[in-house]
């Protein structure tokens, strides 16, 4: 079946027909210049398009005009969800009173009947939704949302929810429709997502509460069951974002569950998208190159499509075919991988695009260029899955273009086909191939046969394995945006080259395999690393096995009781001497490198104050008298509330923190079942208190006295003692104190901070007492430095506070 694709231009609307034909419709009743835009009804049964003296809606399956509502200021048009209404939306003006024109204004399709008018100053086509079966139709007002039975629109309210601070609502697919709506921070108060079944407002199905939320989006799945949201904030604090913090949070209808969705790479969330089935989300997040991770139902990770430079994410209709791509200041490159089998089926080049979206069988990609992001090289591309580019057309001043739209049963899932022949395409080398099965480390025909490190060589191929662990062909040449097909210099030349100096190469040391050049290359010791570093691997997957509620087998367990001496041991090795190629160790020749024990400088801090109280440390991990890291956080969570500071070896401090986190959890989980099972008043979010925390540190650090080198400090609020501190010095003792101090650094403090430290502090003295305290320590102590992190810990809830290099306080040092 031929699959129609409207393109909005300078010059023109045109409906094309896409494969097999390619070519404009015929007979279509196109306006006689460019129209301002256009849209589909959600299954593609009505289409309308606006020009400037009107709004023309026709049957898109006969192409015959249904109705025309003669406006002339129409900015934008969209349908309801059966197509029955349609609303268009005006720039607001101001009439001779004074007042606001009625800008925002709801159509019935068929008769072209003006049903109901308000004034709506800003734009959004989310002003005015429809429930699935449109049954209700919803409006927000200033601190309300307005509800109409839709056939009654234009009269009276039908019913209102009312909720202070309401800056946002959506109303949910589905066949019980809900509505969801988002009240961000206020005085202190966290921002707040509820979820009401209509028409009952008295009760909320759902209702969630988070910080760091100036913003959100909401991401209903098809069945309206399931909720994402993804929040944002104006500004990140910590300062690693130009574009402020995103968290994800996921919100079940049915109010039986809700939690934040863990992703373990730091960076924003560039793209979320739920699986056509509703049981299955995608997230693209993390720094660049991001990270992408398949959830399930319950907001589990599945299974990790790897790390690439990609910012979208798409399933086809039928879900068989996820889509990965890197648009905007990306270089436009495309991963399409197979949901069935979890594997890569191609990679391709779809530079300077601007617009993505499948075809309604899940066959076709198309992609296009359009203005204003781009001005020159508009057009469009289709692509079939497979990566092979069937059809290319060039566009001038290109500025919307999009599918007609089908319902999800006229296409069913089936079996991939065949590439069917390209009609036109100008490929320019874009065309995709196969992914390509691992084939080990690359190693530089110079570095063949030679001693170069192991270590340096993985570093190496990393330049040439994608991140699902396949080797890349060679990168696709850039395309220059304006510049025509095939200007870009030609490589023949430098490949001979390249051929004669590996030739030259091989006769003086050998031809060797990248394989056999790799595995020569390791050392005894390097592997050994290897192997401790899988072992901690899987001890890491059982774990997260563990806490998800998987029954592990007795041989788990006691693997996972192993992982501290793996760490330890682990870091025995890689603190050793390293052996430096020749190249490297000339320059060190006069340098004596110690055998690799590890000091346990650093300084950390917690301070108790009216109301909650302040943990900090540095930043700086060393090894040796070398500095191995600038950037570590010390400060770990252990449960919602409760926070330790580490120091000593930094492997013994955070196998001890994970063990200590796991009980806690069972902590939680226990005093739940007991409040099921014994009717008690033990509620479901009973937290432990910090001397619970601190008693489990308190045990594994006097019980393995003579293995570890831990000194740890632990703090956080509960609702028995509030804000308090406690501290665990080398040995396993357990006192608590008002404020507590430790490091190496803290032996240069101990006077400082006891004739600056006062009873009753408030939360902004504390957090300069413990901003100064920590500054003097960095100052004075050769093993401590980089920034300042501090984490102040309240009934409400955690907030991170960052100090860089550049603002420490400097009156002290």
């Amino acid at each position: 079946m031929t699959h129609r694709c409207p393109d909005r231009s300078l010059k023109e609307l045109a409906v094309w027909n896409g494969y097999p034909d390619f070519k404009p419709l015929d007979g279509f009743d196109k306006p006689a210049g460019s129209a301002r835009t256009f849209a589909y009804s959600k299954h593609g049964h009505k289409f309308a398009y606006v020009t400037n003296e009107s709004v023309k809606v026709f049957d898109a399956a006969t192409d015959v005009q249904i109705s025309e509502v003669t406006r002339i200021n129409v900015i934008d048009v969209w349908f309801s969800p059966k197509g029955t209404y349609f609303a268009t939306w005006e720039r607001p003006t101001k009439l001779e009173d004074g007042s606001g024109s009625n800008n925002l204004i709801i159509w019935e399709s068929d008769t072209g009947a003006q049903l109901a008018a308000f004034s709506q100053k800003a734009y959004s086509n989310s002003n005015i939704q429809w429930t699935e079966n449109e049954q209700y139709c919803a409006r927000m007002v200033t601190g309300e949302v307005h509800f109409w039975e839709s056939k009654n629109v234009g009269q009276a309210v039908w019913a209102k929810l009312k909720l202070e601070g309401i800056s946002q609502f959506s109303l949910s697919p589905g066949r019980s429709p809900a509505v969801a709506v988002f009240i961000p921070e206020r005085k202190g108060a966290p921002a707040i997502v509820r979820m009401y079944g209509l028409p009952n407002f008295k009760s909320a199905l759902s209702n969630k509460t988070f910080y760091k939320a100036d913003k959100i989006q909401m991401y209903w799945n098809d069945l309206g069951t399931n909720l994402l949201v993804l929040t944002q904030t104006e500004v990140d604090k910590t300062g690693k974002s130009y574009y402020g913090e995103t968290n994800l949070y996921y919100l079940a209808v049915a109010g039986n569950f809700d939690c934040r969705v863990t992703l373990d790479k730091e960076g924003p969330i560039h793209d979320v998208t739920w699986g056509p089935d509703s049981k299955e989300f995608v997230v693209v997040y993390g720094s660049m190159p991001s990270k992408a991770t398949l959830f399930d139902h319950r907001a589990n990770a599945v299974f990790d499509f790897g790390t690439n430079p990609r910012n979208f994410v798409k399933y086809n209709p039928q879900g068989r075919i996820i889509c990965f791509a890197g648009f905007g200041n990306l270089n436009g490159t495309v991963d399409f991988w197979d949901r069935k089998t979890l594997k890569k089926i191609c990679t391709f080049s779809a530079a300077n695009s601007s617009f993505c979206e499948w075809s309604p069988d899940g066959r076709f990609l198309l992609t296009a260029t359009l203005t204003p992001r781009l001005r020159v090289d508009n057009g469009f591309k289709m692509w079939h899955y497979t990566g092979n580019l069937i059809y290319h057309e060039g566009v001038e001043e290109l500025y919307q273009i999009g599918w007609r739209p089908a319902a999800a049963t006229s296409y069913p899932m089936r079996a991939l086909s065949p590439a069917p022949k390209a009609v036109k395409a100008e490929t320019n080398g874009e065309a995709a191939k196969p992914a390509a099965l691992p084939a080990g480390a690359y190693v530089p025909p110079h570095l063949r046969g030679s001693v170069t490190p192991p270590s340096f060589k993985a570093d190496l191929s990393l330049l040439f394995l994608q991140g699902d662990g396949a080797r890349s062909s060679t990168p696709p040449r850039p395309s220059i945006p304006g510049a025509p097909v095939g200007s870009s210099p030609k490589s023949g030349a430098k490949n001979n080259k390249k051929k004669k100096d590996t030739q030259k190469v091989e006769e003086v040391n050998g031809a060797a395999s990248p394989a056999d050049a790799s595995a020569a290359g390791l050392s005894e010791k390097d592997k050994k690393v290897r192997n401790l570093e899988k072992k901690i691997r899987q001890i890491r997957d059982l774990k997260d096995r563990q806490s998800k509620g998987d029954t592990l087998e007795a041989t788990q367990v006691a693997k996972i009781a192993n992982e501290a001496s793996l760490l330890r041991e682990l870091s025995q090795l890689k603190v050793t001497t390293t052996v430096l190629h020749p190249i490297h160790t000339q320059r060190f020749h006069n340098m004596s490198l110690k055998p690799g024990e590890v000091n346990l400088g650093t300084s950390i801090m917690a301070v108790a104050f009216n109301g909650g109280v302040i943990v900090g440390a540095d930043s700086r991990t060393t090894t040796g008298s070398y500095i191995a890291n600038r950037v570590t956080d010390k400060l770990t969570k252990v449960h919602d509330l409760i926070y330790c500071c580490r120091s000593g070896s930094a492997a013994d401090t955070q196998a001890v923190a994970d063990i200590v986190q796991y009980y806690l959890q069972m902590y939680s989980a226990y005093a739940y079942v007991r409040c099921r099972f014994t009717f008690t008043s033990v509620q479901q979010d009973e937290a432990p208190t910090v001397h619970v925390a601190a008693t489990l540190f308190q045990e594994m650090c006097y019980q393995n006295k003579d293995q570890l080198s831990a000194g740890i400090i632990v703090a956080g609020w509960d609702k028995k003692k509030g804000g308090t501190v406690y501290n665990i010095p080398l040995g396993g003792a357990l006192i608590q104190q008002p404020f507590a101090i430790g490091g190496s650094g803290s032996t240069y403090i101990y006077g400082y901070c006891d004739s600056q430290y006062k009873d009753n502090m408030t939360r902004e003295e504390c957090v300069e007492f413990v901003k100064n305290s920590l500054a003097l320590a960095m100052s004075r102590d050769g093993s401590s430095g980089g920034v300042i992190r501090m984490a102040v810990i309240t009934e409400k809830g955690v907030e991170r506070l960052f100090v860089p290099g550049d603002k420490l306080p400097g009156k002290l040092m």
